[in-house]
Protein backbone atom coordinates (compact mmCIF):
# COMPACT_ATOMS: atom_id res chain seq x y z
CA UNK A 1 0.00 0.00 0.00
CA UNK A 2 2.96 2.30 -0.73
CA UNK A 3 4.05 2.50 2.88
CA UNK A 4 7.20 0.38 3.34
CA UNK A 5 7.65 1.63 6.91
CA UNK A 6 4.25 0.28 8.01
CA UNK A 7 3.41 -2.55 5.59
CA UNK A 8 5.38 -5.45 4.15
CA UNK A 9 5.04 -7.43 0.95
CA UNK A 10 5.51 -11.07 2.02
CA UNK A 11 5.48 -12.22 -1.62
CA UNK A 12 8.42 -9.96 -2.47
CA UNK A 13 6.98 -9.13 -5.87
CA UNK A 14 8.90 -5.82 -6.06
CA UNK A 15 12.36 -7.14 -5.22
CA UNK A 16 13.25 -8.00 -8.83
CA UNK A 17 12.48 -4.41 -9.85
CA UNK A 18 14.83 -2.99 -7.20
CA UNK A 19 17.57 -5.46 -8.14
CA UNK A 20 17.10 -4.64 -11.82
CA UNK A 21 17.37 -0.93 -11.10
CA UNK A 22 20.54 -1.23 -9.02
CA UNK A 23 22.26 -3.58 -11.46
CA UNK A 24 21.17 -1.47 -14.42
CA UNK A 25 22.53 1.70 -12.84
CA UNK A 26 25.90 0.14 -12.00
CA UNK A 27 26.37 -1.41 -15.43
CA UNK A 28 25.38 1.74 -17.26
CA UNK A 29 27.89 3.79 -15.28
CA UNK A 30 30.60 1.20 -16.02
CA UNK A 31 29.85 1.12 -19.76
CA UNK A 32 29.88 4.91 -19.99
CA UNK A 33 32.80 5.56 -17.65
CA UNK A 34 34.68 7.37 -20.42
CA UNK A 35 31.91 9.94 -20.71
CA UNK A 36 31.69 10.75 -17.01
CA UNK A 37 33.53 13.89 -15.92
CA UNK A 38 31.63 14.91 -12.81
CA UNK A 39 29.00 13.84 -10.33
CA UNK A 40 26.23 15.18 -12.54
CA UNK A 41 27.28 12.88 -15.37
CA UNK A 42 27.52 9.97 -12.93
CA UNK A 43 24.03 10.63 -11.58
CA UNK A 44 22.56 10.97 -15.07
CA UNK A 45 24.02 7.72 -16.39
CA UNK A 46 23.20 5.86 -13.18
CA UNK A 47 19.63 7.17 -13.33
CA UNK A 48 19.18 6.07 -16.95
CA UNK A 49 20.54 2.61 -16.18
CA UNK A 50 18.42 2.28 -13.06
CA UNK A 51 15.26 3.26 -14.94
CA UNK A 52 16.08 0.89 -17.79
CA UNK A 53 16.86 -1.99 -15.42
CA UNK A 54 13.80 -1.41 -13.26
CA UNK A 55 11.39 -1.07 -16.18
CA UNK A 56 12.92 -4.08 -17.93
CA UNK A 57 12.50 -6.24 -14.83
CA UNK A 58 8.95 -5.01 -14.24
CA UNK A 59 8.00 -5.62 -17.87
CA UNK A 60 9.38 -9.14 -17.76
CA UNK A 61 7.45 -9.87 -14.58
CA UNK A 62 4.19 -8.56 -16.03
CA UNK A 63 4.57 -10.53 -19.25
CA UNK A 64 5.50 -13.69 -17.36
CA UNK A 65 2.31 -13.39 -15.31
CA UNK A 66 0.18 -12.77 -18.40
CA UNK A 67 1.25 -15.60 -20.68
CA UNK A 68 0.00 -19.14 -20.23
CA UNK A 69 3.06 -21.09 -21.39
CA UNK A 70 6.65 -21.57 -20.34
CA UNK A 71 9.73 -23.36 -21.58
CA UNK A 72 11.83 -21.83 -24.35
CA UNK A 73 8.85 -20.05 -25.89
CA UNK A 74 7.74 -18.46 -22.63
CA UNK A 75 11.26 -17.52 -21.62
CA UNK A 76 11.91 -16.00 -25.05
CA UNK A 77 8.78 -13.84 -24.86
CA UNK A 78 9.63 -12.66 -21.35
CA UNK A 79 13.28 -12.05 -22.21
CA UNK A 80 12.49 -10.25 -25.45
CA UNK A 81 9.92 -7.94 -23.88
CA UNK A 82 12.18 -7.16 -20.95
CA UNK A 83 15.19 -6.68 -23.22
CA UNK A 84 13.35 -4.32 -25.55
CA UNK A 85 11.90 -2.21 -22.74
CA UNK A 86 15.21 -1.87 -20.92
CA UNK A 87 17.20 -1.44 -24.13
CA UNK A 88 14.92 1.27 -25.49
CA UNK A 89 15.04 3.32 -22.30
CA UNK A 90 18.77 2.82 -21.88
CA UNK A 91 19.61 3.58 -25.52
CA UNK A 92 17.48 6.69 -25.79
CA UNK A 93 18.38 7.95 -22.31
CA UNK A 94 22.12 7.59 -22.88
CA UNK A 95 21.83 9.35 -26.22
CA UNK A 96 20.01 12.31 -24.67
CA UNK A 97 22.48 12.52 -21.78
CA UNK A 98 25.23 12.62 -24.42
CA UNK A 99 23.62 15.60 -26.18
CA UNK A 100 21.51 13.95 -28.91
CA UNK A 101 18.27 15.58 -29.98
CA UNK A 102 14.88 13.95 -29.45
CA UNK A 103 14.75 12.14 -32.78
CA UNK A 104 18.30 10.83 -32.50
CA UNK A 105 17.51 9.54 -29.02
CA UNK A 106 14.45 7.66 -30.26
CA UNK A 107 16.47 6.03 -33.05
CA UNK A 108 19.19 5.02 -30.59
CA UNK A 109 16.52 3.63 -28.29
CA UNK A 110 14.94 1.55 -31.03
CA UNK A 111 18.30 0.12 -32.05
CA UNK A 112 19.23 -0.75 -28.47
CA UNK A 113 15.75 -2.13 -27.86
CA UNK A 114 16.03 -4.39 -30.89
CA UNK A 115 19.38 -5.73 -29.75
CA UNK A 116 18.00 -6.22 -26.23
CA UNK A 117 14.97 -8.08 -27.55
CA UNK A 118 17.07 -10.52 -29.59
CA UNK A 119 19.66 -11.21 -26.90
CA UNK A 120 17.08 -11.25 -24.11
CA UNK A 121 14.87 -13.62 -26.07
CA UNK A 122 17.67 -16.08 -26.78
CA UNK A 123 19.06 -16.03 -23.26
CA UNK A 124 15.64 -16.08 -21.58
CA UNK A 125 14.37 -18.85 -23.84
CA UNK A 126 17.44 -21.04 -23.33
CA UNK A 127 17.45 -20.66 -19.56
CA UNK A 128 13.70 -21.28 -19.28
CA UNK A 129 13.87 -24.27 -21.60
CA UNK A 130 16.67 -25.88 -19.63
CA UNK A 131 14.81 -25.17 -16.39
CA UNK A 132 11.68 -26.82 -17.82
CA UNK A 133 13.61 -29.97 -18.75
CA UNK A 134 15.25 -30.10 -15.31
CA UNK A 135 11.75 -30.05 -13.82
CA UNK A 136 10.44 -32.76 -16.13
CA UNK A 137 8.51 -30.52 -18.54
CA UNK A 138 8.72 -29.88 -22.29
CA UNK A 139 11.75 -27.81 -23.39
CA UNK A 140 9.88 -25.72 -25.96
CA UNK A 141 6.71 -24.74 -24.11
CA UNK A 142 7.16 -26.01 -20.55
CA UNK A 143 4.02 -28.11 -20.85
CA UNK A 144 3.12 -31.28 -19.01
CA UNK A 145 0.77 -33.83 -20.56
CA UNK A 146 -2.04 -33.66 -18.00
CA UNK A 147 -4.43 -36.51 -17.34
CA UNK A 148 -7.33 -34.08 -16.98
CA UNK A 149 -6.82 -33.06 -20.58
CA UNK A 150 -6.78 -36.59 -21.95
CA UNK A 151 -3.10 -37.35 -21.42
CA UNK A 152 -1.35 -40.17 -19.64
CA UNK A 153 0.03 -40.08 -16.12
CA UNK A 154 2.27 -42.37 -14.13
CA UNK A 155 2.51 -43.54 -10.54
CA UNK A 156 5.73 -42.60 -8.78
CA UNK A 157 7.38 -44.84 -6.23
CA UNK A 158 7.58 -41.97 -3.74
CA UNK A 159 6.03 -41.44 -0.35
CA UNK A 160 5.06 -38.09 1.12
CA UNK A 161 4.12 -37.28 4.71
CA UNK A 162 0.51 -37.10 5.82
CA UNK A 163 -1.28 -33.86 5.06
CA UNK A 164 -4.08 -32.07 6.84
CA UNK A 165 -7.52 -33.66 6.85
CA UNK A 166 -9.09 -32.35 3.58
CA UNK A 167 -12.78 -32.53 4.58
CA UNK A 168 -14.79 -32.64 7.78
CA UNK A 169 -15.05 -36.44 7.66
CA UNK A 170 -12.01 -37.36 5.59
CA UNK A 171 -13.99 -40.28 4.14
CA UNK A 172 -13.17 -41.62 0.66
CA UNK A 173 -15.97 -41.87 -1.91
CA UNK A 174 -17.50 -45.25 -2.80
CA UNK A 175 -20.13 -46.47 -5.26
CA UNK A 176 -22.43 -49.45 -4.93
CA UNK A 177 -20.50 -51.26 -7.62
CA UNK A 178 -17.01 -50.20 -6.60
CA UNK A 179 -16.03 -49.74 -2.94
CA UNK A 180 -12.57 -48.60 -4.13
CA UNK A 181 -14.00 -45.90 -6.44
CA UNK A 182 -12.36 -42.94 -4.73
CA UNK A 183 -9.08 -44.55 -3.75
CA UNK A 184 -5.66 -43.88 -5.31
CA UNK A 185 -4.26 -46.49 -7.70
CA UNK A 186 -5.69 -48.97 -10.21
CA UNK A 187 -9.18 -48.70 -8.76
CA UNK A 188 -11.44 -48.09 -11.77
CA UNK A 189 -13.01 -50.46 -14.32
CA UNK A 190 -12.27 -53.54 -12.27
CA UNK A 191 -8.66 -52.54 -11.73
CA UNK A 192 -7.95 -51.84 -15.39
CA UNK A 193 -8.04 -48.05 -15.15
CA UNK A 194 -5.87 -45.78 -13.05
CA UNK A 195 -7.19 -43.21 -10.59
CA UNK A 196 -4.39 -40.73 -9.94
CA UNK A 197 -5.84 -38.94 -6.92
CA UNK A 198 -8.19 -39.48 -4.00
CA UNK A 199 -11.91 -38.58 -4.02
CA UNK A 200 -13.03 -37.39 -0.59
CA UNK A 201 -16.81 -37.67 -0.29
CA UNK A 202 -19.19 -35.09 1.17
CA UNK A 203 -22.15 -32.86 0.48
CA UNK A 204 -22.34 -29.97 -1.94
CA UNK A 205 -21.15 -26.86 -0.12
CA UNK A 206 -18.97 -28.71 2.40
CA UNK A 207 -15.69 -26.96 3.18
CA UNK A 208 -12.50 -28.25 1.54
CA UNK A 209 -9.21 -27.73 3.38
CA UNK A 210 -5.69 -27.53 2.01
CA UNK A 211 -3.66 -30.63 2.78
CA UNK A 212 -0.21 -29.02 2.48
CA UNK A 213 1.39 -25.59 2.78
CA UNK A 214 2.05 -23.99 -0.59
CA UNK A 215 1.39 -21.21 -3.06
CA UNK A 216 -1.61 -20.95 -5.39
CA UNK A 217 -0.42 -21.28 -9.01
CA UNK A 218 -3.62 -21.89 -10.97
CA UNK A 219 -7.36 -21.29 -10.65
CA UNK A 220 -9.93 -22.68 -13.11
CA UNK A 221 -9.00 -23.57 -16.67
CA UNK A 222 -9.77 -27.26 -16.23
CA UNK A 223 -12.53 -28.91 -18.23
CA UNK A 224 -12.26 -32.02 -16.08
CA UNK A 225 -12.30 -30.34 -12.67
CA UNK A 226 -14.48 -27.26 -13.15
CA UNK A 227 -14.04 -23.51 -13.10
CA UNK A 228 -13.26 -23.47 -9.36
CA UNK A 229 -10.37 -25.90 -9.68
CA UNK A 230 -7.34 -24.78 -7.64
CA UNK A 231 -3.71 -25.85 -7.93
CA UNK A 232 -1.04 -25.11 -5.36
CA UNK A 233 2.71 -25.64 -5.49
CA UNK A 234 4.13 -27.23 -2.35
CA UNK A 235 7.58 -28.27 -1.20
CA UNK A 236 7.28 -31.74 0.31
CA UNK A 237 10.29 -33.82 1.30
CA UNK A 238 12.52 -31.32 -0.49
CA UNK A 239 10.71 -31.70 -3.83
CA UNK A 240 8.20 -29.43 -5.52
CA UNK A 241 4.78 -31.00 -6.05
CA UNK A 242 1.54 -29.64 -7.45
CA UNK A 243 -1.57 -30.25 -5.35
CA UNK A 244 -4.86 -30.16 -7.32
CA UNK A 245 -8.32 -29.62 -5.84
CA UNK A 246 -11.13 -30.39 -8.29
CA UNK A 247 -14.95 -30.47 -8.44
CA UNK A 248 -15.47 -27.47 -6.16
CA UNK A 249 -18.49 -25.14 -6.34
CA UNK A 250 -16.51 -22.22 -4.87
CA UNK A 251 -12.89 -21.41 -4.26
CA UNK A 252 -11.29 -19.05 -1.74
CA UNK A 253 -7.88 -18.81 -3.37
CA UNK A 254 -5.83 -16.01 -4.92
CA UNK A 255 -3.14 -16.53 -7.55
CA UNK A 256 0.43 -16.32 -6.20
CA UNK A 257 -0.77 -16.18 -2.58
CA UNK A 258 0.44 -18.61 0.04
CA UNK A 259 -1.80 -21.13 1.76
CA UNK A 260 -1.27 -23.11 4.94
CA UNK A 261 -2.34 -26.67 5.66
CA UNK A 262 -5.86 -26.70 7.07
CA UNK A 263 -6.92 -23.46 5.40
CA UNK A 264 -10.35 -23.45 3.74
CA UNK A 265 -9.60 -23.36 0.03
CA UNK A 266 -13.10 -23.91 -1.33
CA UNK A 267 -16.41 -25.73 -1.08
CA UNK A 268 -17.35 -29.08 -2.52
CA UNK A 269 -19.53 -29.09 -5.63
CA UNK A 270 -20.60 -31.11 -8.63
CA UNK A 271 -18.69 -29.25 -11.32
CA UNK A 272 -16.32 -30.46 -14.03
CA UNK A 273 -16.91 -33.93 -15.43
CA UNK A 274 -18.83 -34.86 -12.26
CA UNK A 275 -21.87 -32.68 -13.09
CA UNK A 276 -24.95 -34.50 -14.32
CA UNK A 277 -23.71 -37.92 -13.19
CA UNK A 278 -24.77 -40.34 -10.48
CA UNK A 279 -21.30 -40.43 -8.95
CA UNK A 280 -21.03 -39.35 -5.31
CA UNK A 281 -20.33 -35.69 -4.59
CA UNK A 282 -16.64 -35.32 -3.74
CA UNK A 283 -13.50 -33.24 -4.04
CA UNK A 284 -10.76 -34.80 -6.15
CA UNK A 285 -7.28 -34.19 -4.72
CA UNK A 286 -4.14 -35.18 -6.61
CA UNK A 287 -0.48 -34.63 -5.77
CA UNK A 288 2.03 -34.76 -8.62
CA UNK A 289 5.22 -33.41 -10.16
CA UNK A 290 6.36 -33.34 -13.81
CA UNK A 291 8.40 -36.33 -14.95
CA UNK A 292 9.54 -36.48 -18.59
CA UNK A 293 6.61 -34.34 -19.72
CA UNK A 294 4.04 -36.44 -17.83
CA UNK A 295 2.32 -36.07 -14.50
CA UNK A 296 4.01 -38.27 -11.94
CA UNK A 297 1.58 -38.90 -9.07
CA UNK A 298 2.01 -39.77 -5.41
CA UNK A 299 -0.75 -40.65 -2.96
CA UNK A 300 -2.28 -37.84 -0.88
CA UNK A 301 -3.16 -39.05 2.63
CA UNK A 302 -3.81 -37.83 6.15
CA UNK A 303 -3.89 -39.33 9.63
Amino acid sequence: MNNPLKYTDPDGQWVHIVVGAVVGGIFNVAFNAGNIDNFGDFAAYFGVGALAGGVGAATGGLVEGAIGFGGFAGGAVVGASSGFAGGFIGGSGNAWVGGANFGQGIVSGLKAGGIGAVTGGLIGGTVAGIDAVRNGANFWNGSVNEVGGGGSGMFLDEEIPAGHKPTATGEIAETSGNPNYGKYGMTRNGGAKAHYGVDYVGKEGDDVFTMYDGTVTKIGGSKAYGENFVRTSSTINGKTYNVDYGHMSKHFATINKGVTAGQTIGQMGRLGNLAGTSYPTHVHIAVWRPVNGLQGFVMPWWK
